[in-house]
């Protein structure tokens, strides 16, 4: 028979009862509890090459205003990867934050719910940010940042908070919401933005490119009730605005410059009772180098409070409508039928 020293106790997983805020963790973590602090709540450090899970397990970090829900640091240099999902992050001045450039190699965000802090991440996190299934309501903004740092974001909710990534970053949002909140890419950025749906926003998607930006796509998304839905500048290199719903903006339902280098397409888009024009855009550049080739194909403008398209230094592709504009002629810089 057996005492009862040789019986093997398996030991509290990480994050049991004895967990306290401003804890430090270097491996996997359970919550078995909500934690309410002052200040930080969770401190993650990430060696170089690991993976660290924190699941919270349907608890929740709520904080006083201050600090950071999870916080990371990097032990001997740049970190791995964190993953955080499953909870509550509410009442921080920032909800994930990294310990500065490089801090982690990755981050993976998926089936949080952000509430209420004053930003949900920093844009210089690290070189990659994956988020899944999660919503940030009033959660303020978070982004990528230079030196070719990604964020990537699926199946998402937006509520009065948004994205802001800085210049030469990679941003990519498929199939997310927005209401009240938008998103924003720096110069010479890279954005992709698929299948999302913006409203009662500002400016649901604004883009500020230079001359070496890389590819910016905006296709099947619905813009409603904003200020305007979407301001594209200096735009460069491959761009595809396609298949878009512009609708009831207050003023243009979108709006776009280009840099000389652009070649791109603005297609089958509908902009429908928006307070000013429904498209508004040129092509044309001071530059001394080639001119840009926008090609304006197959869009329908109706009942917009200017021009239904308002265009100079375009292609028109053909197969542009309009009719019911409050400016008469419809349409510049393209033929539009009535049809």
């Amino acid at each position: 028979m057996f005492g009862l020293a040789a019986i093997a106790v398996p030991a509290l997983p990480a994050g049991a009862a004895s967990l306290h805020c401003g804890d430090t963790i270097t491996s996997d973590l359970v919550l078995s509890k909500n934690l309410t602090c002052s200040g930080t709540a969770l401190v993650v450090s990430v060696a170089a090459g690991s993976t660290v899970s924190i699941d919270l397990n349907g608890h929740r970090l709520k904080g006083d205003g201050t600090g950071t829900g999870i916080e990371t640091v990097r032990p001997n240099g740049n970190a791995g990867t964190l993953s955080v999902s499953g909870g509550t992050i509410t009442g921080f001045a920032t909800a994930l934050v990294g310990a500065g450039q490089g801090s982690l190699a990755t981050l993976n965000v998926t089936g949080m719910r952000l509430v209420s802090n004053g930003g949900w991440l920093p844009i210089d996190l690290g070189p990659q940010t994956n988020v899944q299934d999660s919503s940030f309501i009033d959660s303020g903004l978070g982004g990528s940042s230079e030196n070719r740092q990604w964020l990537i974001v699926r199946n998402s909710k937006f509520v009065r908070s948004g994205i802001h990534s800085s210049y030469q970053s990679f941003t990519f949002v498929y199939d997310s919401t927005f209401v009240g909140g938008g998103i924003y890419a720096g110069i010479e950025s890279n954005l992709v933005v698929l299948r999302n749906s913006f409203q009662a926003c500002d400016v649901g998607v604004s883009l500020n490119t230079g001359f070496s930006a890389g590819t910016t796509t905006v296709e099947d998304n619905t813009f409603s009730k904003c200020r305007i839905g979407a301001v594209l500048g200096g735009l460069d290199g491959p761009v595809s605005v396609q298949r878009n719903s512009f609708v009831n903006s207050t003023e243009t339902g979108m709006m776009f410059t280009s840099a000389p280098g652009l070649n791109g397409d603005i297609a089958g888009n509908t902009f429908l009772h928006n307070g000013g024009d429904g498209l508004s855009g040129s092509g044309l550049t001071s530059s001394t180098g080639p001119l840009p080739i926008i090609r304006i194909t197959g869009n329908q403008a109706n009942r917009n409070g200017g021009y239904g398209l308002d265009l100079t230094g375009v292609t028109d592709g053909g197969g542009n409508t309009a009719r019911g504009n409050a400016n008469p002629a419809q349409c510049t810089g393209v033929v539009c039928t009535s049809h």
